[in-house]
């Protein structure tokens, strides 16, 4: 079994799990088929790293995909009245396990 990890991506845990759940259990042309159709950031990524990750691996099948948290950077918005807001910039690593 090997396992792949790309690390900090540039897009929150709570947005890439969602298409990691649809994705998992299926067979790889429908997960092409059905990234293709999305036109969004998270689409593109998954799209991406499965691609490399199964054409340096040509052999093995995808056993399991997941995504876990990784670090997250805090921006300062500054505003009127010596105010200011503070904004969230979250990343994630993605895992996928090949049989």
């Amino acid at each position: 079994m090997i396992r792949l990890e790309y690390k900090n991506i540039s897009i929150s845990l709570k947005k890439i799990k969602i298409y990691i759940k649809i994705l998992k259990n299926k067979k790889f042309s429908k997960i092409i088929n059905f990234l293709n159709k999305l036109n969004n950031k998270s689409s593109l990524i998954l799209k991406k790293i499965l691609l490399s990750s199964l054409y340096s691996y040509k052999n093995h099948k995808i056993y399991n995909i997941y995504a876990t948290k990784s670090f997250k950077i805090l921006k300062r918005n500054f505003r009127a009245k010596g105010k200011m807001d503070f904004l969230n910039k979250r990343f994630c690593n993605i895992n996928i396990l090949l049989k």
